[in-house]
């Protein structure tokens, strides 16, 4: 219970700095140094219990529980936030995979979450993204979410962010600012112009007012895979955020059952189901930062075959108050990918019972702070 209060700790602080940016004291740090020194300890002390774990991990090439990642990851919405209405943007996730495309060199490369390429590079209209574009120095990164088999030659890459431009960073810049910014440069034609070889649409963004979230909940302008919420003045945090949220049901994303039941497709139980990152001292661990550890013991022998690595996993449910899995038990390893999230796991039980924020909680937590 205490790891869950230091975890909860640190977003809040995170979110407390953005929105009262670098230059401004946060009301009350003074009194707080001493606990917010401890916290750090207490990270710092997490991930030097591991190191043994992510170092074998990242030398079988797959992410470890600190997930070494480029992109912003989101965490789930269990809350609504308080500063909902004049803090947060609103935007339609479309259906597809989170990806990383990177112009550079005459070239234009994509990468899943965990840096592995996704398809052939090809060419772009983006800066330094074809042979007509190249300039030294001129490297561009966007974060993306392609539709389909990224191997599929008609497809297209919805624009989340942009990370970097013409070799400036721009990802330490407010959300509002670098959503703007793409949008500018997609209005001039830099970013879907005539040399690019697949199409490139901007993921729109909306206030989160009622008529924004709703227009959002209902946009028709792509097959949508739930609600993505950034926070307005925060940078682009790179792996796991509390800057971005994740938010899902019936009606806004049709794989939404597969998230309330936690399925996996090789599996015919009706058990919950996850993938998280197994050390070979036998703890399991979630992709948050510091990494969660959800359990120590298996219900099966996997314990004894000194593995690491990702697992697929099934579960009974989750001790929310001890942050703990119950009745888990190893299906199978996983290849690639990333271990889940805390938040996910919570929201997937949530939702199971339908306990999880629903659009009229959204919409009555605008309502309350407009």
């Amino acid at each position: 219970m205490e790891r869950m209060k230091r975890v909860e700790r640190a977003r809040a602080i995170m979110l407390l700095r953005a929105q009262e940016g670098a230059s401004k004291d946060i009301p009350g740090e003074e009194e707080e140094t001493e606990q917010h020194e401890e916290d750090q300890l207490f990270a710092s002390k997490t991930f030097s219990d591991s190191m043994v774990t992510l170092q074998t991990y990242n030398r079988e090439h797959i992410t470890a529980p600190a997930a070494c990642t480029q992109l912003m990851l989101p965490e789930w919405l269990l809350y609504v936030p308080s500063n909902l209405s004049s803090s947060w943007l609103v935007r339609p996730r479309p259906q597809g995979v989170r990806c990383l495309v990177m112009a550079a060199e005459g070239r234009t490369h994509v990468f899943s979450r965990t840096l592995q390429p996704l398809m052939r590079p090809f060419l772009s209209s983006l800066p330094s993204g074809s042979w007509r574009t190249r300039r030294k120095g001129n490297m561009c990164v966007l974060d993306c979410i392609v539709d389909g088999n990224p191997r599929d030659r008609n497809k297209t890459f919805f624009v989340l962010d942009c990370l970097q431009w013409s070799g400036c960073d721009i990802s330490e810049c407010s959300a509002e600012f670098r959503l703007f910014w793409v949008a500018e440069r997609m209005k001039e034609g830099s970013i879907n112009g005539v040399n690019n070889t697949y199409n490139f649409m901007l993921v729109p963004s909306f206030d989160c007012t009622h008529e924004g979230f709703l227009e959002a909940y209902h946009y028709q302008g792509y097959l949508k895979d739930g609600l993505f919420f950034y926070s307005k003045l925060a940078p682009y945090a790179r792996g796991l955020s509390p800057f971005a949220l994740v938010w899902k049901d019936k009606a806004c994303s049709p794989l939404y059952e597969d998230v309330k039941q936690g399925t996996d497709a090789a599996n015919a139980s009706n058990k919950m189901s996850t993938t998280l990152f197994m050390g070979r001292e036998g703890s399991i661990l979630t992709c948050d930062s510091p990494p969660l550890v959800v359990s120590h013991q298996l219900t099966d022998s996997w314990t004894d075959k000194n593995v690491s690595g990702l697992f697929r996993f099934e579960y009974d449910e989750l001790d929310e108050e001890k942050g703990r899995v119950v009745g888990l038990k190893c299906v199978r390893a996983v290849k690639s990918g990333m271990a889940d999230s805390w938040t996910k796991l919570v929201f997937m039980q949530r939702a199971r019972r339908d306990e999880q924020p629903s659009v009229y909680d959204i919409l009555a937590g605008i309502g309350e702070n407009a």
